[in-house]
């Protein structure tokens, strides 16, 4: 405690907040390893050096790659690695991450704008407007960044890579129910798409880390789960009457999935199927009519999942 107390980061080492605000990775490893015989028993310190290191070797790779579009799109890429390796960390280091993520979505979008510029052919425009509005929503921007997520929205409304950052976006910004919405679409689409190392909103990360932590569900099932979950925690609790090609789509997607073994990951994605199906029949017109449909598909439910259906009745 004496050694953390005395090498305190936000007081001592105001020199490598400079280092991370500029971007400059080799002077910031460097600081590290001269203060590393002092101040190894820091826990901020060696999660710091383990931050440096990781940004060094991640923007070396990146100055080698042609094209600006590809710069941006690694840069990117290398964040959503970095904070799936180090998230848990992020609280020791909090003044540090917060310069490193501002640098490193301030340079994507600089290479983005200036890729758009220059040749706007090199990527497909949803591509182009899902990485922009990504940097300003990590930038802080929510208003900029859903003006363009909504025009990357505009040209592939299924996309659920595109849902999940307007969903993210809308909760930062404060419109949690519009949040729900998208989300469950997201997650309902094609949930293998999301990246949940992008996702900020804060019932999202805590619900992922309940599923891993607790229920043991393997990370890259996590999608999957978490749609079934977030409604059986009632935290997806938006019900809405399903367009007619919407309900046609979901009861053939029922089918299909019904015909196959459940498990894997055919597993969440029938029981969420029933729980969507089960919202439509709660919010459509005469709904007190459905009630028998509605506790035929508890009952199969109850048959895949019983905690899942224990929740749900609750």
């Amino acid at each position: 405690m004496e050694i953390e107390t005395k090498f305190n980061l936000d007081s001592d080492w105001d020199g490598i907040y400079g280092y991370l605000k500029n971007g400059n990775w080799a002077e910031a490893e460097e600081f590290c390893e001269t203060h590393m015989r002092h101040a190894y028993h820091s826990e901020s310190f060696l999660t710091a050096v383990k931050c440096v290191r990781f940004w060094k070797n991640a923007c070396d790779e990146v100055t080698e790659i042609r094209g600006k579009y590809q710069q941006a799109q690694k840069l990117i890429d290398f964040w959503g690695s970095f904070s799936g390796h180090f998230s848990s960390q992020f609280p020791l280091f909090e003044r540090g991450i917060r310069l490193i993520r501002q640098k490193i979505f301030s340079d994507a979008l600089f290479f983005l704008l200036q890729a758009r510029h220059e040749d706007p052919a090199c990527a497909p425009e949803d591509s182009f407007f899902l990485l922009i509005g990504r940097c300003y929503k990590f930038l802080g921007d929510f208003t900029k960044s859903l003006d363009i997520l909504k025009k990357a929205y505009m040209t592939d409304k299924h996309n659920s890579e595109i849902l999940a950052e307007l969903a993210d976006c809308c909760s930062l910004q404060g419109d949690g129910m519009k949040g729900k919405v998208f989300f469950s679409e997201a997650f309902y689409y094609n949930p293998q798409k999301i990246n949940l190392n992008f996702i900020e909103t804060i019932y999202i990360k805590r619900l992922a880390d309940l599923l891993t932590n607790e229920y043991n569900i393997k990370k890259e099932e996590l999608p999957e789960w978490i749609p079934v979950y977030a409604t059986a925690f009632k935290i997806f609790n938006i019900r809405r009457e399903l367009l007619s090609n919407e309900l046609r789509d979901l009861k053939q997607r029922i089918r299909l999935l019904e015909d196959e073994e459940p498990e894997g990951l055919v597993l969440p994605r029938l029981i969420y199927a029933y729980c969507r199906l089960i919202f439509h029949l709660h919010a459509a017109p005469h709904s007190e009519g459905n009630h028998y449909e509605i506790g035929i598909l508890l009952n199969k439910i109850k048959a895949l999942d019983g905690a899942v259906y224990d929740e749900l009745i609750k």
